[in-house]
């Protein structure tokens, strides 16, 4: 039973021939914790209540979820759609909806959990796209090589102030071995920027970066 992934956007077109197309049992949208405006969470809205109206129209009408994330916040998106996502057993997504942030995320993510992936082109673009036709988007050959639940728990704080506190925080404990799991799972997050760890003495200090308006 196909459950299908998209997020909010004014595409209502395209995000009615990707319910249409993958014919789920149930639709989870991803909303926007942050929208920019009062008007355009009020046009999303009434977009979403459109959209399940036509849904109907299926011979099973689906169930709907919504998850809230912050659309210009990589990592929280990460984090919160990839928990999402692993509780379901069969996954779709179609990435026609959302801002570029969001929909990089769910492509990455849908790639490495091997699930299929659409996206609608627009025959026109105006304040709501219309639908083109339905293209499906090959994997992408990537391992992340990160432990979410992990990055959940290093970023749910900006600062830590030892090794030995994140492995209290992860694990549960703080042996030598507990410390030596959790620096070799901050590896590849410092490899890709997201956390800054430094020497203080005899303990290190991690930081984990914010992203910056430019």
């Amino acid at each position: 039973m196909p459950t299908l992934f998209i997020a909010q956007g004014l595409e209502e077109d395209r995000i009615l021939a990707a319910i249409f197309h993958h014919l789920p049992t149930k639709v989870v949208i991803i909303r926007n914790r942050s929208d920019v405006s009062d008007k355009l969470t009020k046009e999303v809205e009434r977009i979403i209540s459109r959209v399940k109206k036509e849904a109907r129209r299926l011979p099973s009408s689906p169930t709907w979820e919504e998850i809230w994330v912050d659309f210009f916040s990589p990592i929280e998106a990460l984090i919160i759609i990839h928990s999402a996502m692993s509780k379901e057993e069969d996954v779709r997504v179609d990435i026609s909806s959302g801002n570029k942030v969001v929909s990089t995320v769910m492509y990455v993510l849908a790639s490495d959990l091997g699930a299929d992936v659409t996206y609608s082109t627009a025959s026109e673009y105006g304040k709501t796209p219309t639908y083109g036709r339905l293209v499906a988007l090959p994997r992408l050959p990537l391992d992340l090589g990160i432990d979410l639940e992990f990055l959940s728990i290093l970023t749910s704080r900006r600062r830590w102030e030892s090794l030995s506190e994140l492995a209290e925080a992860f694990l549960g404990r703080s042996d030598k071995a507990s410390v030596i799991s959790v620096s070799r799972k901050l590896e590849p997050i410092s490899e890709l920027g997201l956390v800054r760890v430094r020497r203080k003495g005899k303990r290190k200090i991690v930081e984990v970066k914010a992203g910056k308006s430019i």
